[in-house]
């Protein structure tokens, strides 16, 4: 995410002295402004609920920065000394959550109905292109990596590219470890596990390094720029929608469906839809999964993972 210069947050209309005499108003008037700024910086709407949620998580940024309370921090923010903090203040509202096989049915119609078409598609020297937007530490990236694996054991020799984003740098760094909980492997179908988990030398777990070859990693917040809009595949952006404002669903959505390649997949969470403006782009599979018709126009552009030489 590229920092972003802000207004100042505008003081508190109530004198100082009643400010300082009542803290308790003061920090539930940072909470907001922070919850204003999710939703200008990122599109995240958080709702009032959710508060107590945020004031726990910004806390811990607040006294990492040595501020002395949320107000303070939220000021940080709106100051252009504060702008390196942007980041990590994403990476703390954000919800990170991601597992192996998760929603295994759209897995299982993508390994069944599409994969066959993509290995053609490969095999005949063309590109394949899947991208799993919000992907926390990666775990649908790398599901998507083993499902390619199996059935084409020679894919790394092929200009098949997986691509893994996030908005937090923390989760992108995770996901390029490549390590695995014993509680994450457990989800992972025994087939699948007995080939790609491998014990490491201190006593952890993590994935068969013939994944890496598929797989590429990035920082990036959905609601900036692309520096490539596709064409993809298939784009996997499951729960993430929820935490977006109506209006930047609707966006994503439709950005989402240009960037698909003719016959590409967008498979959504179980909670998820596209919108009315994408809708009119593609057409519902079941399941969660849109498909974008042949003869709709795709937007062209050099995929940002590949290398300049």
């Amino acid at each position: 995410m590229k920092a972003q210069a802000l207004p100042p947050f505008p003081d508190c209309p109530a004198p100082a002295a009643a400010r300082a005499s009542n803290p308790a108003a003061r920090e539930a008037q940072a909470i907001e402004r922070l919850a204003a700024l999710a939703l200008d910086l990122a599109g995240l709407a958080i709702r009032p609920a959710k508060y107590p949620m945020l004031q726990a998580r910004l806390t811990r940024r607040q006294r990492a920065l040595g501020l002395p309370d949320l107000a303070s921090y939220a000021a940080h923010l709106g100051r252009p000394e504060g702008r390196a903090e942007q980041g990590a203040f994403l990476g703390a509202v954000t919800t990170h959550v991601s597992a192996f096989f998760r929603e295994p049915r759209q897995f299982d119609r993508f390994g069944s109905e599409l994969l066959p078409h993509l290995i053609r598609r490969a095999r005949s020297g063309r590109k394949v292109r899947l991208w799993s937007a919000g992907g926390a530490a990666g775990q649908e990236a790398q599901t998507l990596a083993m499902l390619v694996l199996t059935a084409m054991p020679d894919a790394a020799t092929l200009d098949i590219r997986i691509l893994t984003s996030d908005i937090d740098p923390a989760m992108t760094g995770l996901a390029q470890e490549l390590s695995v909980t014993p509680a994450a492997a457990a989800a992972i179908p025994p087939p699948y596990r007995q080939r790609f988990v491998r014990p490491a030398t201190d006593g952890s777990l993590r994935l068969s390094e013939s994944l890496r070859p598929l797989l590429q990693f990035t920082t990036h917040d959905l609601h900036a720029p692309w520096p490539t809009p596709g064409p993809f595949d298939a784009i996997f952006c499951r729960n993430v929608l929820i935490y977006f404002a109506l209006d930047h669903q609707e966006r994503l959505c439709t950005r989402f469906a240009a960037a698909l390649r003719p016959g590409g997949w967008l498979c959504l969470g179980h909670a998820e839809a596209p919108g009315t403006g994408a809708s009119a782009a593609l057409t519902s599979q079941g399941d969660r999964i849109w498909s974008k018709p042949e003869g709709v126009a795709t937007t062209p552009a050099r995929p940002i993972w590949e290398r300049s030489a």
